[in-house]
């Protein structure tokens, strides 16, 4: 309804009165109502404006930023749900190796078998270590994480953000 059309409206109708309140409770309602009406006409007016409004400060920064999220948004996403697999394919990995680890050193404290764990350990560091030297360190990470990125970018259009999202799925799922 229309403010003007409301008769219960103290503002609208001076013979308005508030059944039981002296005249200044009754001069104190009728502010605390106008007051209440233009707080709500305030606020309709407020959210009217901010959906009228293109210069909307995210919606600007939206805009100029169009072209970086298009070429960073599908790497980033297919490096995200890599890096989400990874680390769900790396978790059963390691319950299968934690799985057979212990049935292998049950057995050796059992006494049914003997196992040199300085040759296994040797043996697995041969088969990972890219440069020959004899340790898995930072330069056979940096030379597999290029093999890996090579084959999962391949044919990608505009990979750019892959390694982020990867990294960021990897983290934080």
């Amino acid at each position: 309804r229309e403010e003007s059309d409301d008769k219960s409206n103290p503002n609208q109708n001076p013979n308005f009165r508030l059944c039981g309140l002296s005249d200044s409770s009754q001069d104190l309602a009728t502010k605390q109502y106008s007051t209440i009406q233009n707080k709500r006409r305030q606020t309709s007016t407020t959210k009217a404006t901010m959906t009228e409004n293109k210069e909307d400060p995210v919606n600007a920064i939206l805009e100029k930023a169009k072209p970086i999220i298009a070429k960073l948004g599908f790497g980033s996403l297919v490096g995200y749900c890599s890096g989400m697999a990874l680390k769900k394919i790396g978790k059963a990995v390691a319950v299968v190796i934690g799985i057979g680890f212990m049935g292998v050193q049950a057995a050796v404290s059992a006494g049914y078998i003997d196992v040199d764990w300085k040759k296994v350990q040797d043996d697995a560091i041969a088969q990972v270590d890219t440069n020959n030297d004899g340790k898995l360190d930072e330069e056979d990470l940096k030379t597999y994480w290029a093999k890996v990125k090579k084959v999962l970018t391949n044919g990608i259009p505009d990979a750019g953000g892959f390694s982020l999202g990867f990294f960021y799925g990897v983290k934080y799922s």
